[in-house]
């Protein structure tokens, strides 16, 4: 084929090869609604299909974000309740999920099956092409907003799955201070509305809006189609073409993204809800740099970011940290957007600290341009960037899903769909401008000179939230008082029968139209992941003989099991400082510059990996990197220095990264509670779980807390000591993916010191805690609750794996999403136990007895023989995600510490295609829990903790 002809009614604008990601690219154009197609022709057999539309708000309602749950409802061929679920329940899909940008919408698919692929692209298409939702309100009240109101006596509330998903949202204050950012750089355009929806707005959609918006914009000629992988393109451009773009028309654009005209807003104060004043505070500054189209740019502005802000170290960070006035300060570009725009976020400072701040940041900035940017930092800087961007390790992503988002933005403002993706010709322009003043410039002309910039102060406020609250019930009451008691009888009326539709099933007939796969295209045997282990000089070594292209990765594994629960905190403490200390060798500049020069990738984490048969488990302090080979010496030599001459001597900079650790665990916390309730959930279940919680929880939170409000010299001493004991060779596993390289291995283990240690277990008692729950401020809450089952799970893992399935997306997705109005939620077994979790939940004490009623749901399935079929294949699909080669290696690592064979695997895998509700029966004993093997964490505000009743014994405070 070749440019000009046509393929169903494609005309092929170009064939380009595109060495840097060892593909073809392939753009058409259809000739009678003019939607544009890329197909990068890769030999992948992971295949993706991507369909995406301009979508342009004009309120801050989240109409596209409304849109995007909403079309995936149901649609014409498919006319059951929720196919995306069905999906998810029954596909080998490698990725199945929508998502909302300011500007677009994005439809993705991605699968290694052709079959499967096909019937994924199928379903999608029409979902966007031909939704129930404009048709069925319901679908637009349940994913949107609705007043729910139950009984004529009480007062109504505002549910809805994306109103409550942007209440979570909008209790992230660094959320909320970037969104009124954007609201102020660009105030006169899209991008100064919310597009995921601000929840003061959200109620404000009406239904015959969201009709409209959807014909406006989910159009075929507003259409741009990507493929990626090893595919058929006659194939699937006949299904698009015949099924789909045949029979629609040419539909000339009624709106475009308009530009912001240059702006300089003065600073906006808002507030948001906290349970402290002090430090607490973020300002936020913005100024718009350019066009998307500024590649060297914006790559540039990209690379400045880092060099100022990344490190502790950095010229502005330092400034900021030196001076007191803050605890942190980040810098990034926005290159998504048609005008990306620099952030320069302050952290954890106070109000009148405002002037002093943005004077302090502008007299940095200026002495920057004077004196000039250190070139040996930002060569550093620039390969490491050049390094990523050529690896591109996307651990479980699809490389298609990337490419696809990479290429999206500058095709849909009108520029080359590469240029998104390509980056070689950039990277080499950047170096050679090292030798300019190009760097200095842009900092002179788009940051201190600026003529298009903002800036938002967030401030704390206590009990904002509960005044909010009562404001909205306030509100609820004079709503209901507006209406008439006839109306009253006809909204709560309607909530019975859109309770009714909720809880309904989809008929037979509606079920046989979701095409699917038969257990028969399913092999029995499970993916293998191949390593060898053998032992060089007394150290386990774990092998790999992927290729690699060149680079290297490594991980030193060291044996913690003789550390106490205290002694594993500061072990896990240590991770935050190494690599960010002085050392014997360099000052912290002159390391993180070697660091980046030398290295891909290095991280410190402490791990637990429970064995497969056993209550048992190991912890280890895992040290991880990657490099070229031909840096393979110098990376070691860095490692080894962190590993063994690390300075424990500067206090404050021990207490400036404390303290920001501290700052992580609280976003952290607020935007994804779940992990915190059910770290603290399981934690009274078995030790395992217990050193989780001592590691990552709330437990580890309070002791990084107190130490960064007292960091005394005998707990640095103590750290000390600790880091003195670990990195010896008594304790060291060393895992390796090379192409045979053995010169990495052989510098480790000649410098690996032995510690002449015997490591006895240490004793950690579990917590004993059952029925708690944690205050934060947030507008929305998450409910987890574990049961210790008291039964082995080795023997029904692959069983076990496929009620995980069941639960999370049939009984907990109906009960706690689609009719809860929860963002997610989910079961999992862990270990010998298992756990529920909310996420983002509006009502957690409803949560809490939906777990409880588990068994009923379990029982009942299995008098009606439910059919299995979908959930087996969906569950061998979440089996075999993709793996990079770094999370290949990862996954192999965890198998062999957990003691997981291929045999054990493939048992799995046979218990998973066999399962049937016999075998579900048999089960059912673990569902009915006795009480008091329940532990309960709800996560949320003090209302909403306060609603769960009894079932709370005690709240804790972050």
């Amino acid at each position: 084929m070749e440019k000009g002809q046509t393929i169903h009614n494609f005309i092929i604008d170009s064939i380009r090869p595109v060495e840097e990601i060892k593909a073809e690219a392939w753009q058409l154009t259809h000739l009678k609604t003019k939607a544009k197609v890329l197909w990068l022709k890769r030999a992948d057999e992971n295949k993706t299909f991507a369909i995406g539309f301009q979508t342009i708000p004009s309120d801050d309602t989240g109409v596209f974000h409304i849109l995007e749950h909403s079309v995936l409802n149901g649609s014409q061929k498919y006319p059951v309740k929720e196919p995306f679920v069905d999906l998810l329940k029954g596909s080998l899909n490698t990725f199945l999920n929508a998502m909302t940008w300011p500007d677009k919408t994005m439809y993705p698919v991605s699968s290694r099956y052709n079959k499967d692929f096909i019937n994924l692209m199928r379903v999608y298409l029409d979902a966007v092409f031909a939704p129930l939702c404009i048709s069925r309100e319901n679908i637009f009240r349940q994913e949107g907003w609705h007043y729910e109101l139950k009984n004529e006596q009480d007062d109504p509330l505002i549910k809805g799955v994306v109103y409550n998903e942007m209440k979570g949202a909008y209790s992230s204050p660094e959320r909320l201070a970037s969104q009124e950012l954007m609201g102020q750089l660009f105030a006169d355009c899209s991008y100064g509305f919310s597009s995921g929806g601000d929840p003061k707005k959200i109620p404000e959609l009406t239904y015959e809006k969201f009709v409209e918006n959807y014909h406006r914009f989910y159009n075929a000629t507003n259409a741009t189609i990507i493929l990626d992988g090893d595919l058929d393109l006659e194939e699937i451009l006949g299904i698009i073409d015949d099924e789909y773009l045949s029979q629609r028309q040419y539909t000339p654009r009624d709106t475009f993204l308009v530009k912001q005209p240059p702006v300089r807003k003065p600073l906006k104060k808002v507030e948001f809800d906290a349970t402290t004043l002090k430090d607490k505070t973020i300002i936020d500054y913005g100024y718009v740099v350019g066009d998307f189209d500024d590649y060297e740019k914006n790559a540039a502005f990209a690379l400045i970011a880092s060099v100022l802000a990344d490190e502790n170290q950095s010229v502005l960070k330092q400034a900021v940290l030196q001076s007191g006035l803050a605890q942190d300060i980040s810098m990034s570009i926005d290159n998504e957007t048609y005008q990306p725009y620099v952030e320069i976020m302050v952290n954890n400072t106070n109000p009148e600290n405002e002037e002093k701040l943005t004077a302090l940041i502008r007299e940095t900035l200026e002495k920057v341009v004077r004196e000039g940017l250190n070139r040996q930092e930002m060569t550093a800087i620039l390969n490491n960037m050049e390094f990523k961007a050529r690896e591109r390790d996307f651990g479980s992503a699809p490389k298609g899903l990337v490419y696809a988002m990479q290429a999206a933005a500058n095709w849909m403002y009108g520029g080359d769909p590469l240029d998104g993706i390509t980056v070689e010709a950039v990277y080499r322009s950047l170096k050679e401008k090292l030798q300019t003043s190009y760097y200095e410039d842009l900092i002179r002309d788009y940051l201190l000179n600026s003529e298009h910039c903002s800036a938002v102060m967030a401030v704390p406020v206590i009990g904002l939230e509960s005044r909010a609250q009562q404001a909205m019930a306030e509100k609820m009451k004079a709503y209901k008082a507006s209406l008439s008691p006839a109306q009253v009888s006809e909204l709560v009326e309607w909530n019975r029968q859109f309770e009714q539709w909720q809880t309904s099933t989809d008929t037979p007939e509606e079920k046989a139209t979701l095409p699917s796969l038969e257990l028969s295209d399913i092999s029995e045997e499970p993916l293998k992941i191949e390593y060898r282990t053998y032992d060089a000089e007394g150290v386990k070594v774990i092998e790999y003989d992927n290729s690699t292209e060149g680079i290297q990765y490594c991980t030193l594994y060291f044996d913690l099991k003789d550390l106490s629960l205290e002694e594993l905190q500061q072990a896990n403490m240590l991770t935050a400082l190494l690599s960010h200390l002085a050392s014997q060798d360099h000052d912290t500049n002159e390391l993180n510059r070697l660091i980046k020069n030398y290295m891909g990738s290095l991280s410190f984490s402490v791990n637990v990996f429970d064995d497969y048969l056993t209550e048992d488990y190991q912890t280890k302090m895992c040290v991880s990197f990657s490099c070229l080979k031909e840096n393979a010496a110098n990376a070691w030599q860095l490692v080894n220095e962190i590993l063994y001459r690390t300075l424990f001597t500067n206090r404050q900079e021990m207490l400036d990264l404390i303290r920001q650790g501290k700052n992580e665990l609280e976003m952290a916390f607020t935007g994804a509670g779940h992990a915190l309730g059910i770290m603290r959930a399981l934690s009274s279940c078995d030790e395992r779980s217990t050193c989780r919680e001592y590691l990552a929880g709330y437990q580890f939170y309070r002791h990084v807390k107190e130490v960064s409000e007292d960091l005394k010299e005998e707990y640095v001493s103590e750290l000390e000591k600790l880091y003195r004991r670990l990195f010896t060779r008594e304790r060291l596993t060393v895992s390796l993916m090379s192409e045979g390289d053995h010169q990495l291995l052989s510098l480790i283990l000649k410098d690996v010191p032995d510690g002449h240690q015997v490591l006895t277990k240490a004793q950690r008692p579990l917590l004993t805690d059952k029925a708690e729950a944690i205050e934060i401020a947030a507008q929305i809450s998450y409910a987890c609750q574990a049961v210790k089952a008291g039964q082995d799970f080795s023997k029904v893992n692959g069983k076990m794996m496929l009620v995980r399935k069941l639960l999370s997306m049939d009984y907990l997705w109906t009960n706690i999403r689609a009719m809860g109005g929860a963002y997610g939620c989910g079961f999992a077994p862990r270990g010998n136990n298992f756990v529920y979790y909310s996420y983002r939940d509006p009502n957690p004490a409803n949560s809490l007895k939906v777990y409880d009623s588990t068994h009923e749901y379990l029982a009942q399935l299995c008098q009606n023989e439910e059919d299995l079929h979908n959930y087996i294949i969906g569950t061998i699909g979440d089996s075999e995600p993709l793996l990079s080669n770094r999370t290949l290696m990862n996954t192999g690592d965890g198998m062999y510490f957990s003691g997981i064979t291929y045999q054990q695997r493939k048992e799995n895998r046979r218990q998973i295609l066999t399962m049937s509700t016999e075998e579900l029966k048999d089960l059912l004993p673990l569902f009915a829990f006795d009480p008091q093997n329940v532990r309960v964490c709800v996560v949320g505000g003090k209302e909403a903790i306060e609603q769960c009743g009894e079932k709370i014994e005690s709240v804790l405070k972050l």
